[in-house]
């Protein structure tokens, strides 16, 4: 029996068929064996009709031999793949209190970008309209000059209230990204609610009912999250890469 020693207990790799060294031997007699059959098959010539007959019971050895191989193999396969299970569902208990404490820092991470974000379009909203504002002071300014008659300095103050009007659709305040070796982020999404009796069989092509999220999902990635569908409600999330 062919074992891995580990610290608390012993793993099973593969039960031989009764002795470590009965199925040693007994490999060694099939590989002998096997190495006859392939000698033999290349010294046989096909000219007559005997000797087809002979080349196709040959193969019908061949095939004989083969499902002996396969025989003496299965149990030891199957140990193998036993053993092969019980070390990977260790390893994944071993894995889990490590890939919670990864979800839930990042859960964090996230939280806090998406704050920063939140942030930076409340700035932006608050200086669009602050610019907005001002636009139209501008222009009721520039309506009071022209009632007085005083066309240039009214026309200086529409001009000026037309461009601070088209800026204010323009402001853009960047936000400057925490810069940290190994770590990247990308804009993902989160389906929120699901209203099964609202939402359509296909839609944009893609039958989606019964609901299937990974093919909404796919649909809200694909259009970037600009994509309303009746009966799905989702929010952006910010996931991250990590390299260690």
């Amino acid at each position: 029996m062919e074992q891995l020693q580990t610290t608390d207990q012993e793993v099973v790799l593969a039960e031989l068929p009764a002795t470590e060294q009965e199925g040693v031997d007994g490999e060694q007699e099939l590989q002998v064996s096997v190495t006859e059959f392939g000698k033999k098959a290349s010294g046989i010539v096909v000219k007559t009709e005997d000797d087809f007959k002979n080349a196709a019971e040959f193969v019908k050895e061949i095939k004989k031999k083969a499902n002996t191989v396969k025989t003496f193999f299965e149990p030891l396969k199957k140990s193998a793949y036993a053993a092969h299970q019980q070390i990977c569902s260790r390893e994944k208990e071993m894995l889990a209190p490590l890939v919670s404490a990864e979800k839930e820092i990042k859960s964090a991470m996230a939280v806090w970008t998406e704050e920063k974000e939140r942030e930076r379009r409340d700035a932006e909203e608050a200086a669009r309209k602050a610019a907005q504002e001002q636009a139209d002071r501008l222009l009721q300014e520039s309506i009071e000059l022209e009632k007085t008659g005083n066309t240039v300095a009214a026309e200086q103050k529409f001009n000026s209230a037309a461009m601070l009007e088209r800026q204010s659709g323009q402001i853009v305040i960047p936000v400057e990204k925490t810069q940290v070796s190994g770590v990247s982020q990308t804009k993902d999404w989160e389906i929120t609610a699901v209203d099964e009796t609202a939402v359509p069989v296909e839609f944009n092509g893609v039958c989606i009912r019964p609901v299937d999220e990974s093919a909404v999902l796919k649909l809200i990635k694909a259009n970037k999250g600009k994509i309303k569908i009746p009966g799905i409600e989702y929010k952006e999330t910010t996931k991250f890469s990590i390299r260690s």
